[in-house]
């Protein structure tokens, strides 16, 4: 099979082995930033009623209101990206599908029943629910679970396109993703059980992860490099403009603006971000900080306001430092222990 063809599969890339180094660092650079959005949003909180509390009008709502069309859709491009990598292959259609349960199943009960009893019992949590809702907890969206039940479907549907060569091609490609961003503009799934509404908010994300590595012939170019800056910039400013109140309203999720915004900034984020040691190492922790962060951002909340510290500056540093160390040392300590790697990071 010829790589280099536009219309072909790029199944590897063996003599760049430097390259795929540099490639990989910065993928695990981008994981680290996507780490540290995600932790700073749920710091602020998603509402004046969550986190820090602050007004609707306040800078660090403005700040979080910045960064949504990007906070996800990274997290999900990052695991398109990183499947191409290793796709589902003809004959291993089990393994594949029992490391992508080990992996996001076993974490998404297990985590989440931990949380529902730490927003049970712990003492000022900003939400409880009935404990006779405990059992919707693993099929409905629920706190920032949520993801790994929608990147569950994604996978398992992108597994059986590939899985019959739906995306060989550019072409066939091509369709894939139009026919995922039309999924995501006009279907619209409520109740949106084990987070499938969410499924088709994401899924254009990872199709475009998916064949930015795999057709990095026809992604990586001029021709696309600087339109996508281009594209970004104008997209952002008008945001940024609406979320700090200057001009407009800000753009929901699902609509135009919205989506240019985020497919632009991905692929300008793709294109323009250097490895950086830090957050390199930092996004290899990607999926356990993902997991256990809001653990570690509400202990230290409680703790601070508890010991008289309520100023939201250092509440927000002190929150954002504890949300990525804390599950850090967790990974660290659990992975010594069979049991808890396996059922409390998904590691086997």
């Amino acid at each position: 099979m010829n790589s280099t063809s536009s219309e072909t599969l790029t199944v590897a890339k063996p003599a760049a082995r430097a390259a795929v180094t540099f490639e990989s660092a910065r993928v695990e650079t981008l994981r680290g930033a996507a780490c540290m959005l995600l932790v700073a949003y749920h710091v602020v909180g998603n509402d004046r009623l969550m986190g820090l509390h602050v007004a609707d009008d306040s800078a660090y709502r403005a700040f979080a209101n910045v960064l949504i069309h990007l906070r996800m859709p990274l997290f999900t491009f990052l695991s398109g990206f990183v499947y191409a990598y290793r796709p589902i292959r003809a004959g291993k259609e089990a393994t594949f599908a029992r490391k992508k349960l080990q992996r996001l199943l076993i974490p998404l009960f297990t985590v989440s029943t931990l949380y529902f009893l730490a927003q049970q019992l712990a003492p000022a949590v900003n939400q409880r629910r009935a404990w006779s809702e405990f059992w919707t907890i693993f099929v409905m969206p629920y706190g920032h679970f949520w993801f790994l039940q929608a990147i569950i479907l994604i996978f398992a549907l992108i597994g059986i396109l590939d899985r019959f060569g739906a995306m060989r091609t550019v072409r066939s490609y091509a369709v894939v993703l139009l026919g995922a961003l039309l999924a995501h503009f006009f279907i619209v799934i409520y109740p949106s059980v084990f987070s499938s509404n969410q499924a088709m908010y994401l899924l254009p994300f990872f199709v475009l992860g998916l064949g930015a590595n795999r057709f990095s012939g026809a992604f990586i170019s001029p021709a696309l490099k600087w339109p996508a800056l281009a594209v970004f910039v104008v997209t952002m400013t008008v945001h940024v403009l609406a979320c700090y109140g200057i001009y407009g309203e800000v753009s929901e999720q699902r609509t135009p603006l919205a989506t240019t915004l985020s497919v632009s900034g991905l692929l300008t984020l793709l294109y323009w971000t250097p490895p950086i040691r830090v957050l390199a190492w930092i996004g290899s922790f990607s999926f356990t900080v993902y997991l256990y962060h809001v653990f570690f951002t509400g202990g230290v909340r409680s703790v601070l306001h508890a010991a008289g510290m309520t100023e939201l500056f250092p509440n927000f540093v002190i929150g954002c430092i504890a949300g990525v160390a804390g599950p850090i040392v967790v990974e660290l300590v659990f992975r010594k222990n069979t049991f808890l790697r396996r059922y409390f990071l998904g590691q086997s």
